[in-house]
């Protein structure tokens, strides 16, 4: 068994972070400064759980999943690499908002509990309990959010598509900001 320490969290944080900052408009809910802090914070946050790190999609949402019969599969894996394994559920679960982010679509917290107990009853050698799992899928909801902010902030610069990033990173970063201190204070 080897321990894996690599993961794409934080390189493309700090990628799209660094990207973002000649022309960052601090209009937006956060500013430059008020994102380093966050991922500060988050760091460490990290730095004092021993997280779980495996290979995740990265983006995993409903466009993201097909059912075909009694088989589901997940395709788009260009995100995919190794990742803290709450992101991908958490991030599974805020994309139940959609692109408009809609936080009444957000799973319930029966829905999250189902599906963190049918994860756990799927794995071989889980040593993790339903509230700890829980605790740690909603603190990587926060990283999910300002995963996706930036993302969308570097591509309302650089992409051609039609679509309102700057609205969406907005919107990622007010969800962020109403959650974050609930939640960052069971994980410290």
């Amino acid at each position: 068994m080897f321990l894996i320490t690599n993961h794409i969290f934080f390189d493309k944080i700090y990628d799209w972070l660094y990207l973002c900052k000649d022309f960052y408009d601090n209009t937006l809910p956060m500013s430059y400064i008020d994102i380093q802090n966050e991922i500060n914070i988050i760091k460490s946050v990290i730095n004092k759980n021993n997280f779980p790190i495996s290979f995740c999609h990265n983006d995993l949402q409903s466009l993201n999943i097909i059912q075909h019969n009694n088989n589901i599969m997940f395709i788009d894996f260009e995100y995919s690499s190794y990742n803290y394994r709450a992101f991908d559920i958490a991030n599974y679960f805020n994309e139940w908002a959609g692109l408009h982010i809609d936080k009444n679509m957000y799973p319930s917290h029966q829905q999250q509990l189902s599906f963190i107990n049918s994860y756990l009853s799927n794995l071989s050698d889980s040593h993790y309990s339903l509230d700890s799992l829980f605790a740690e899928i909603s603190f990587f909801s926060l990283c999910s959010h300002l995963f996706w902010a930036l993302w969308a902030l570097t591509q309302d610069h650089y992409s051609t598509l039609d679509f309102n990033y700057k609205h969406y990173a907005s919107k990622r970063m007010f969800w962020y900001l109403s959650i974050r201190d609930s939640t960052i204070s069971t994980l410290i």
